[in-house]
């Protein structure tokens, strides 16, 4: 994966959380445990770039969330659907979710995160908030607390995004004028088809 700025970062972060869910993922290299989320938003406060994540008590990542100073949120590909819907289904307290759901944990700046992902926040814990019920204005959004838990919203700041999107549009940004130099006739349209076929590959030996 590569690193780059969160600035740079071009997928659309709303469709990204709301539709495509990401996994929540806090701990050490001796425990660590992952939540799925449709939840959060990122932006520019404070003068740094940070990410919001929010967690309910009663959610086993809470305590690693309240233990550790870093977290990641990862993005995956439609392909890793059904280990999100696992992880957002089943209990780390009852189950090794982590195993279950056939994906790897690396550690970068403490925190843990998917090599399989597209796109990961590294994030620094700056800032915690208890949502408070007595605070909203519009009456509805306590329709969302039929249990009265409410979230615990965790404000980090952004330390690093690594994103494999990038790397594979950039390497192929860099094939595609070395083609054309060479072969003029080749056209863009068949070599981005090349690098969709190349970074399935790229993908399918992650796995193996």
């Amino acid at each position: 994966m590569k690193e780059i700025k969160p600035v740079e970062i071009k997928e659309n972060l709303i469709d990204l959380i709301k539709n495509q869910w990401m996994l929540v993922t806090a701990g050490n290299t001796e425990a660590c445990n992952t939540m799925t989320a449709s939840w959060g938003f990122a932006g520019y406060i404070w003068n740094r770039p940070v990410a919001v994540t929010v967690v309910r008590p009663q959610r086993y990542t809470y305590q690693f969330m309240e233990k550790e100073d870093t977290f990641s949120l990862c993005f995956f590909d439609e392909e890793y659907r059904d280990a999100l819907k696992l992880c957002g289904s089943k209990s780390g307290r009852d189950i090794d979710k982590i195993q279950a759901s056939g994906l790897s944990v690396n550690y970068t700046e403490a925190a843990p995160y998917f090599e399989e992902a597209k796109l990961v926040l590294i994030c620094r814990k700056i800032a915690v908030s208890d949502i408070d019920p007595s605070q909203f204005i519009d009456a509805d959004i306590d329709k969302n607390y039929p249990n009265k838990d409410y979230h615990r919203s965790y404000t980090g700041e952004i330390l690093k995004v690594l994103n494999l999107i990038n790397l594979i549009k950039g390497s192929f940004k860099s094939l595609n004028q070395s083609v054309k130099l060479k072969l003029p006739f080749y056209s863009s349209a068949s070599i981005e088809k090349a690098a969709l076929v190349t970074a399935d590959d790229y993908r399918y030996k992650k796995r193996s």
